[in-house]
């Protein structure tokens, strides 16, 4: 029996040693979990090497009692042209953009170093066509008491404007300030410069904090920088807002020029010539619209057949259409009957009508 208690303390004695090791037994922290770098932002994708073709058109103003033209200018408004002013600078700034003015945006002159442009420009052929026309409208420019303060130079649209006109507006904003925020707000259109259809239309309202958060997905830090640093709150705004705008046209640029276009029909002058001259000849081609369809071409297969011109022949065919026009030119035309003079005097005698019918008249 003490045999058996010796044992069984025994046991007890070696179960409590074993349970106390293993509770003083320090448990070993879990292996930290690997560190993973920050990714870095992807690049900008904007081709280096592209180079966009892009015209703009000033911009309409669309405050009521903020519209100022300046003498001269045609009507232009100040805000609406100071805002495509300054959108075309930042493009051109970027290194991404060509901003191409239009022979129609041009001051029409007759000097001849201006014909010598619009004949370069012609002979230029793609390089002088914008691909991209962007236009757009002003709906909101709020400065506040603070940028006002500022004075008019500081003001982001009419500080580059000189004139009485630009002096009237800012003591407009003056008058009209408000509270809240500075803000300027901008709806824009970008067509195809071919087809003028419209790609997209985007609206973008900005407020001082947006410079802060300028996008670089498109162009990477080259847009921020296409600016001067902004001095005053609506600076801010408007500078966010024009990098704003020209980051989506970077962005729908590249969309653009990558997918698919339809193939633009263009008028030729030498077939709209053709189908005038053929249908004075009494060939029916339809409205002359410089196209080749289906009864422009029935009308050249007829008269090529009829005068032995070869097929696609052209330039042999206007030089056979301008034969049979001065063939028929000089046949004699059958008087008509409207043409008689009426009875009564003249030169003091007296004229009677033919008594019998030319035998080209119709009896």
């Amino acid at each position: 029996m003490s045999g058996a208690k010796l044992y069984v303390g025994i046991s007890l004695l070696i179960g409590g040693i074993a349970a106390g090791s293993c509770v003083s037994r320090p448990v070993p922290p879990p292996p930290p979990p690997p560190v993973t770098p920050a990714p870095s932002p992807p690049p900008p994708r904007w081709p280096s090497q592209l180079q966009a073709r892009l015209a703009l058109t000033d911009f309409a103003n669309e405050m009521v009692g903020l519209k100022k033209s300046k003498k001269g200018t045609r009507g232009s408004d100040l805000l609406g042209s100071s805002v495509k002013e300054q959108i075309s600078r930042a493009l051109t700034q970027t290194g991404a953009f060509t901003v191409i003015e239009q022979p129609s945006q041009r001051p029409a002159s007759t000097s001849r170093k201006s014909k010598e442009l619009d004949k370069n420009e012609a002979a230029s052929g793609n390089q002088g066509e914008p691909e991209l026309i962007l236009s757009g409208t002003l709906n909101t420019y709020a400065p506040s008491q603070t940028s006002l303060d500022a004075g008019m130079s500081a003001d982001p649209l009419l500080g580059v404007k000189q004139g009485i006109a630009a002096e009237k507006l800012f003591r407009a904003l003056s008058d009209r300030v408000t509270q809240g925020p500075d803000r300027i707000a901008l709806e824009v259109d970008l067509a195809d410069a071919k087809t003028r259809g419209s790609i997209k239309q985007e609206s973008f309202e900005c407020v001082p904090p947006d410079w802060d958060n300028v996008p670089t997905d498109i162009f990477g830090d080259r847009l921020r920088a296409s600016f001067s640093p902004p001095q005053t709150p609506m600076q801010q705004a408007t500078q966010a807002c024009f990098a704003k705008i020209i980051n989506w046209i970077g962005d729908q640029y590249v969309t653009w020029r990558a997918s698919p276009r339809p193939e633009v029909i263009v008028s030729d002058p030498k077939i709209k010539t053709i189908q005038q001259r053929l249908n004075d000849l009494g060939y029916d081609c339809g409205k002359p619209d410089g196209l080749q369809g289906a009864r422009t071409k029935e009308c050249i297969a007829k008269f090529s057949r009829e005068k032995k011109i070869p097929e696609g022949d052209l330039d042999a065919l206007q030089v056979a259409i301008g034969k049979e026009l001065a063939e028929r030119a000089k046949k004699p035309k059958s008087p008509q009957l409207g043409s008689m003079k009426p009875s009564g005097s003249q030169g003091g005698e007296q004229t009677q009508p033919p008594t019998e019918l030319p035998e080209t008249w119709d009896k």
